[in-house]
């Protein structure tokens, strides 16, 4: 859908592209700035690969993270095949921006992201363009036949939700559940368009659900 001065948060992680990350400015995810994940994908599976033919003796550990990346590298491939020829007009997984919607959903991707070994910063940001929204669980990531994975990606790149999601969404509004991480977790939001940085956000001021409370509590210890 095409979304006018709407504003969404970010959880960015500190890389090549950080020094555009100014309060004011704005970045075109349409443009060459994009990352080349389809590249990096098959140099994840290239690595493993490599890696693996080093070692005399392959574990059991490295082939099964070895696979994962093929499979992973296989389904996307589908998944972008399949949006090239129904949903060219959608952005792509593996060319957009990925922005949360509530303080929730950022505080736990922040949550989720945040270590010792990443430098990561939350934006409230200002978007126009074109969003979709989807259900994740389509991706499976396990070998399986091409037939699937295309249906999967039809339902996908059509925005249909799976039963369990929208059970869990129905009795998250009703308050019954608190599977709000199980459901943010299955909700791929993707962007292409306009982003203007509006501010940088403290996760300690971001409202959370009650149900994140404990993970909060576990991680200013």
């Amino acid at each position: 859908m095409q979304i006018e001065n709407q504003e969404f948060y970010h959880v960015h992680r500190i890389g090549r592209h950080s020094l555009l990350w100014t309060i004011g400015n704005q970045i075109d995810f349409t443009s060459e700035l994009v990352r080349d994940e389809k590249k990096s994908l098959y140099d994840a599976v290239k690595s493993h690969s490599e890696t693996n033919n080093m070692n005399a003796d392959q574990s059991a550990a490295s082939w099964n993270s070895t696979r994962d990346a093929i499979e992973c590298y296989i389904e996307e491939e589908v998944f972008e095949e399949v949006r090239l020829a129904q949903f060219p007009h959608l952005p792509s997984r593996l060319c957009c921006f990925y922005p949360c919607r509530t303080e929730g959903e950022t505080w736990y991707y922040w949550h989720w992201y945040a270590s010792p070994k990443q430098d990561i910063k939350i934006f409230k940001v200002l978007l126009t363009g074109v969003l979709h929204e989807a259900d994740n669980s389509y991706m499976k990531h396990k070998i399986r036949l091409f037939n699937e994975i295309r249906n999967d990606a039809t339902l996908y790149w059509n925005g249909i939700k799976t039963e369990w999601y929208l059970k869990t969404q129905k009795s998250i509004e009703q308050k019954t559940s608190t599977l709000e991480d199980s459901l943010i977790l299955n909700t791929d939001r993707l962007f292409n368009g306009t982003v203007t940085i509006l501010e940088e956000i403290n996760p300690n001021t971001l409202t959370i659900p009650e149900s994140y409370q404990r993970l909060r509590n576990r991680h200013s210890r």
